[in-house]
C-alpha cells in the first residue's frame, strides 16, 4: 500500500462528524481503500487506480448513474434503498463526487454496516446468495439504457481482441516468428523472460478460437440484448449480512459497462465452481462442484430470470466457458510477453494460471450438456433458503 497524506483528502468530502480514525481497509488489488471513522458515521475512501481506469471521471459518471437508477427502482418497488445500494458522498463544494489530488483521484461512499465479504464460495448458501445478489443487480438495471454508460475498459470481454494480443505476443518471441495463420510446431517456445512454454497451451487456445466471435455476433445481430453489466462478478464483490448471510449489496462498480448478462454469469461460474487456487499446479484439483453451480444458477435466475430472454438463458453456461477461456488466453499472453501485466511470484506463475483456466474450460465442456439441463429445468422452490 502506498503512503498518502490522507487527512487533507478526506477533509474535502462532506463527511458528518469529527474525523476520529483512518485505516487501511479490504484486500483489493486495483484501488487503494481506507475506512474513515467519524464521531457520527463510517465511510469508505478509495483512490481510483488511473493506470487501470484511464478516465476516472467517466468511471464516476457510470457509478453515479447506476446507483441512482437502482435507488429509484427499489423505491418504485416499495423496497428500502438503505444497505442495498452504494451511496456516494459528494465533496464539500457539492459540485463533484471525486477529489483530484497530486494526480490521484479519490471518492467516498457511506460504509454499509453489519456486512461481511467472502473470498471463496464454500457453501451452497453462499453460492445461492451471490447468484441472487448479482441477478437482482441486473434486474434493477434491466430498464437502464446501456448506451448511456461509458466503456471504462474498452474490449474488456472481447475475446477476438484477446486473440489478437496473443498473436502479437507470439510474433514478438525472440527465437521464432510465426505467420498469423500458422501455429508453433516446436515442443516448447522460448518467451521473452527466458522461460519456456509448451506449445500445447498455445494449441489449446487456438483450437477454441471459434468461440471468440459467437457472442459478439449475437450482440451485433440483436439476438442477444445489450444490457448494463457488472463485469467483475466475484463473490467478494457482494456484501452479505453478518447475521443472516443474505446478499445485501453489490459493490466494486468500476467495470459497470454495456455488455451481456452472459459475461456476468460466466465470470460468476469461473470464480466459484472450483475450490482450487487460480495458480494450482496440480490440475487434478481443478474440479467443478455441480451443487455449487446449481445453487449459483438458482439464485441468479430467481432474480434475473423474469427479464432475461430464452436465448440469454440458453447461453449462460457458454458464458462460463468463454469468460474462463478469455482469462486463460490473457494469462498465456502475459506469460509469453515476459509477465508485464499481472503480478507474479515466480517465472512460470502466469503459465500455471493459464493452465488452471484451460483445465476449467475442459471441465465445463465435459459437463456442458448436464449444466444446460440444470439451467433449463431448475426448480426455484428447491432453493428458497
Amino acid at each position: 500500500m502506498k503512503n498518502f497524506n490522507l487527512l487533507p483528502i478526506v477533509q474535502q468530502f462532506d463527511l458528518q462528524g469529527e474525523i476520529l480514525d483512518i485505516i487501511s481497509f479490504g484486500n483489493g488489488h486495483i484501488n487503494d481503500t481506507f475506512l474513515v471513522e467519524t464521531s457520527l458515521q463510517k465511510y469508505v475512501i478509495q483512490r481510483i487506480n488511473h493506470e487501470v481506469f484511464k478516465k476516472p471521471k467517466e468511471v464516476m459518471e457510470n457509478i453515479a448513474l447506476v446507483c441512482a437508477h437502482q435507488a429509484r427502482k427499489l423505491e418504485s418497488l416499495g423496497e428500502a434503498v438503505d444497505r442495498q445500494v452504494l451511496t456516494l458522498v459528494d465533496c464539500k463544494t457539492k459540485s463533484a463526487n471525486m477529489v483530484q489530488e497530486n494526480g490521484n483521484c479519490w471518492r467516498a461512499y457511506l460504509y454499509v454496516p453489519d456486512t461481511v465479504t467472502f473470498e471463496v464460495v464454500k457453501t451452497e448458501k453462499q453460492a445461492y446468495e451471490a447468484g441472487k445478489a448479482f441477478g437482482k443487480f441486473q434486474f434493477l438495471l434491466s430498464d437502464l439504457n446501456p448506451t448511456l454508460l461509458h466503456q471504462t475498459i474498452p474490449d474488456f470481454h472481447n475475446l477476438s481482441w484477446r486473440y489478437e494480443q496473443l498473436v502479437s505476443a507470439l510474433h514478438a518471441l525472440p527465437t521464432q516468428n510465426f505467420a498469423s495463420s500458422s501455429l508453433p510446431t516446436l515442443a516448447t517456445v522460448e518467451t521473452r523472460s527466458g522461460t519456456f512454454a509448451s506449445s500445447s497451451e498455445i494449441d489449446f487456445a487456438f483450437s477454441r478460437q471459434y468461440i471468440a466471435t459467437q457472442l459478439i455476433d449475437y450482440l451485433k445481430d440483436g439476438s442477444l440484448p445489450l444490457r448494463a453489466t457488472h463485469n467483475d462478478t466475484k463473490i467478494n464483490n457482494v456484501l452479505m449480512d453478518k447475521q443472516t448471510g443474505a446478499g445485501i449489496c453489490v459493490i466494486d462498480l468500476d467495470t459497470v459497462m454495456a455488455g451481456s448478462v452472459i459475461y456476468d454469469f460466466g465470470d460468476l461460474m469461473r470464480t466459484s465452481l472450483s475450490l482450487s487456487a487460480e495458480d494450482e499446479p496440480n490440475l487434478e484439483k481443478v474440479q467443478i462442484r455441480m451443487n455449487i453451480f446449481e445453487a449459483l444458477a438458482a439464485g441468479y435466475l430467481a432474480k434475473a430470470g423474469n427479464f432475461m430472454t430464452e436465448k440469454e438463458k440458453s447461453l449462460l453456461v457458454f458464458g462460463g466457458k468463454m469468460i474462463t477461456l478469455i482469462m486463460g488466453v490473457r494469462f498465456l499472453t502475459d506469460y509469453l510477453s515476459g509477465n508485464i501485466y499481472y503480478k507474479t511470484k515466480y517465472a512460470t506463475h502466469n503459465l500455471d494460471r493459464c493452465r488452471t483456466q484451460f483445465r476449467l474450460v475442459e471441465e465445463i465442456e465435459k459437463k456442458e450438456e448436464e449444466m444446460n439441463g440444470i439451467i433449463a429445468g431448475i426448480s426455484l422452490k428447491k432453493w428458497v433458503v
